[in-house]
């Protein structure tokens, strides 16, 4: 299932997402990944809007947040491997289970993933 927060949203998701976990408002960068997501952020530090991912998926075209994303979480009790390029395609990173934060701040990696899986 996926969550798609903008950084001036309220609490209450969208309707049809009402089951995914509530993000609160008082929470701020890195803060509001939800346990057991993975959570891509279209800034540095967990800040902007972001993307929340909980169950086991592939995205083959990230469409609007293509080459948008600039700090990865992989809470989630899967592994996650974020591609360059569409379709899985290019230069592959590898996410542990459970992971730390991450900037994409290395020259080359910010705003430069395409597409996404997270697997067992």
């Amino acid at each position: 299932m996926t969550l798609s927060v903008p950084a001036s949203s309220a609490a209450t998701p969208s309707p049809g997402l009402e089951n995914q976990p509530r993000v609160s408002v008082s929470a701020d960068g890195w803060d509001r990944c939800p346990h057991g997501n993975l959570c891509l952020f279209d800034l540095p530090n967990g800040e902007g809007d972001f993307l929340a991912y909980s169950s086991a998926t592939g995205v083959p075209a990230l469409g609007a947040w293509d080459n948008r994303i600039s700090s990865v979480w992989n809470r989630s009790p899967y592994y996650a491997d974020t591609f360059r390029n569409p379709d899985f395609q290019g230069e592959m990173t590898s996410w542990d289970r459970y992971g730390m934060p991450v900037n994409l701040s290395i020259p080359g990696s910010d705003n430069s993933i395409s597409s996404f899986q997270l697997r067992l």
